[in-house]
């Protein structure tokens, strides 16, 4: 497993500097190439590498096809079918090269009249430079089988270290070139020349492990015929992505001019390697499943796909972040402020567009390699067609708004991609969703007349159907009938420790009340019927039982904190309710307690007999503690409310109240302390999304860990000596009492 998730890693990593490499040089070399190239022969440079890129793209476009075959193929044992299959590959993209190479030539003069004045220096040498850029592209298209069949291999090391090793070469004979004033045709020249020695050392590297022979290019039937099948699509995607990629940015020159051409480009370029680092580094799940479709067990190919749904939704969620929180910064550094304030407005719904977008990344390859690319093609080109009509027409009413509102159109339409993803991973769900859905429909007839569920089953947690109200009563009947018990306060934290660990799962079935603390567990309370649920935070339920005048008369105590916390929450709660009745405090260390500071403890709250135990502890120890302890207490009711100690004190700063019913009050937690949150939410949050789809759409039974009559007695970590357990009722000598509680208030 670990070696398993070492070359995931390993592979992702690849992928991300195989994207990331050359751009990243193309910046570094731009001030030296600007600067000894003077600003025309640059622009032509930089027009003559946007050529070689796109062309690159469309000769390419059968790679893919290569990936998924020769992935299958070594899946299946298949070995000696894999040269031929490399070699037709080579075939085809020799013959779709040489098409794109033939058009680029026959294209150069009329692409060089317009990028500079005809009879100059500069025209010839960026006429020559484009039919040099010609035979790069051929290159290129058989590199392309190289570096495919290497990725079909999984062996990204060894694909991409040629392919950077080569383009920062280029690059760096660039500078030097443009150091020495050679013109732009020597330069391509020189990328040439590296490129083909590139090329040589891959097909060797290549022929060694496929122990072919030869790599001559070949055109087997049965292989062209497997080839075409997927390849047509895949290549139909790559010429899409180069229209479509630059759609915008023409519609916007036309529209509106240069100035918000400028804007709107240095968005989408600071956005962008958004989707590419996603997409790059989650391309190794395209060769992985390929391999595994035709010989896993569905299970398994569900856990693959569900592992990369989780690692897509976290680097969008890490990447969205950090572009909203430097976009801005950058941009001015980039642009300076003028242009930085034309492109503040729309920059937030670019990355948004972007991120929804590279939410799509893990169905788009998922179905790649599950042999659905015509699924691939329809659902990407109908999100392209949308996309471009939506920015026709919003673009006359609101300008560059529009065109950002239009990006949604794609992104959201490429989400639809995981539905045939969902029907291939789960061939039963349609009948699940219309059985759902009936039942649903039954349900809702019978909702006037049906009693109201008192509890939800949430991932087997039953979380009673509360609202401050309710609680407040359920609190009240315990205190009146004396019946000790644990209150927890759960929410999407504690729900997945408790799947994690099954004891915690039983701790939170036996406690007195579970009271639903975070939206989501609201949200699927009502979904199963709940209709009076709400939130019930427990900071929150803290505050009414001090305020409300019926539980006046009781004795409250405080556990937990940081030193001199506790303290001054009960001089905070006094000052507010002078009525409040706090009998002491306790700041516990952040280890277990010691035995002699468990027979302190112990010893204290027998003497004191307070009604409430408030724990402010973190989730889901506040629970382990209440449960081994509450029957070693004299108290009758104990609370683990998590950071209400510190929220009621002014260390943590509460969120305003659309924030918490929006269920972004963790967003918000999470910007006051990252160091401390993000690795919780980072773990917890996408699992909770993915358990709670499984179980909502029935594809997942969650039952629930029934409560006892009475409470479990907890194991203990270490036996409690006799004394301490006996006579619970047994006085202090009042000098030992006053010591306790100064030494731990």
């Amino acid at each position: 497993m670990r070696y398993a998730l070492r070359e995931h890693f390993s592979n992702a990593l690849y992928g991300v500097l195989d994207y990331t490499a050359y751009p990243v040089g193309m910046v570094l070399v731009a001030p030296v190439m600007l600067h000894h190239l003077g600003v025309a022969r640059y622009g032509v440079w930089a027009v003559v590498a946007a050529v070689i890129g796109a062309g690159s793209i469309i000769a390419s476009g059968f790679g893919d096809a290569n990936i998924q075959h020769v992935a299958t193929q070594r899946g299946a044992g298949q070995s000696q079918l894999l040269a031929r299959t490399v070699r037709s590959a080579m075939g085809i993209h020799l013959v779709l090269g040489l098409a794109i190479a033939l058009l680029t030539w026959i294209f150069a003069p009329l692409m060089a009249v317009h990028m500079a004045q005809p009879g100059t220096a500069l025209a010839s040498d960026c006429l020559a430079s484009l039919r040099i850029a010609s035979l790069i592209i051929l290159a290129r298209a058989l590199e392309t089988v190289c570096v495919s069949t290497q990725r079909a291999f999984e062996r990204y090391g060894p694909a991409v270290a040629f392919s950077i090793a080569g383009r920062i070469l280029s690059l760096l004979f660039a500078a030097r070139l443009a150091t020495l004033d050679r013109g732009i045709a020597a330069i391509l020249w020189a990328t040439l020349a590296v490129t083909i020695l590139s090329v040589g050392l891959q097909m060797r590297s290549l022929r060694a492990l496929l122990r072919a022979p030869s790599l001559w290019p070949r055109f087997d039937p049965a292989a062209l015929r497997a080839l075409f099948q997927f390849g047509i699509f895949s290549w139909l995607l790559a010429l899409a992505s180069v229209v479509i990629g630059q759609a915008d940015r023409l519609i916007a020159g036309v529209a509106m001019g240069a100035v918000a051409v400028a804007s709107w480009a240095l968005c989408v370029q600071i956005s962008q390697p958004l989707y590419g680092i996603v997409s790059s580094g989650l391309h190794f799940l395209f060769p992985h499943l390929s391999a595994r479709r035709l010989t896993s067990s569905p299970e398994k190919l569900r856990q693959m796909v569900a592992r990369a749904f989780l690692a897509n939704l976290l680097f969008v969620a890490a990447g969205t972040s950090a572009l909203l929180l430097f976009g801005n910064f950058v941009l001015r550094i980039l642009a300076g402020p003028a242009l930085a304030a034309a492109a503040r407005p729309v920059f937030p719904l670019i990355v948004g567009s972007t991120a929804l977008l590279s939410l799509s990344v893990t169905a788009y390859y998922s179905l790649m390699a599950f042999d659905r690319i015509r699924t691939v093609t329809i659902v990407n080109l109908a999100a392209g067609a949308a996309m471009l009509a939506s920015v026709v027409w919003l673009i006359p009413s609101r300008g560059m708004h529009g065109i950002a509102l239009a990006r949604f159109a794609y992104g959201a339409i490429a989400l639809l991609l995981y539905f045939p993803l969902l029907l291939f991973l789960y061939p039963g769900l349609p009948t699940r969703l219309r059985k759902l859905f009936l039942q649903r429909v039954a349900h809702v007839r019978r909702r006037s007349s049906a009693v109201e569920p008192t509890h939800a089953n949430i991932l087997g947690i039953r979380v009673e159907a509360l609202n401050m109200t309710r609680a407040l009563e359920r609190v009240a009947s315990f205190l009146r009938r004396r019946q000790k018990g644990y209150v927890s306060v759960i929410g999407v934290h504690g729900i997945m420790e408790a799947q994690r660990n099954p004891r915690l799962a039983a701790i939170y079935a036996v406690s007195a009340i579970t009271i639903p603390d975070g939206m989501p567990t609201v949200w699927v309370g009502r979904i199963q019927g709940c209709r009076h649920m709400e939130r019930v935070a427990g900071p929150d339920l803290m505050l009414e039982i001090f305020r409300n005048p019926q539980f006046a008369g009781y004795s409250h105590f405080l556990y937990g904190g940081d030193p001199g916390v506790a303290p001054a929450l009960a001089a905070n709660l006094i000052h507010r309710f002078p009525w409040t009745r706090i009998v002491g405090t306790y700041t516990p260390p952040y280890t277990d307690l010691s035995t002699g500071e468990e027979n302190d403890f112990i010893a204290t709250v027998r003497h004191l007999q307070p009604d409430f135990i408030w724990v402010g502890i973190s989730a889901p120890r506040q629970e382990a503690f209440m449960a081994r302890y509450l029957p070693l207490l004299d108290t009758t009711l104990m609370f683990g409310v998590g950071a209400a100690f510190d929220f009621h004190t002014g260390r943590i700063k509460d969120c305003s109240a659309w924030i918490k019913h929006a269920g972004l009050q963790w967003l918000h937690r999470l910007l006051q302390d990252p160091h401390r949150l993000w690795r919780r939410y980072l773990r917890n949050n996408p699992a909770f999304l993915w358990h709670i789809m499984l179980q909502l759409t029935g594809l997942r039974t969650y039952g629930p860990v029934h409560a006892q009559p009475s409470p479990v007695q907890p194991q203990f970590t270490r036996v409690l000596p006799a004394h301490a357990l006996a006579d619970r009722h047994a006085e202090l000598s009042p000098r030992h009492l006053e010591r306790l509680i100064r030494s731990r208030s």
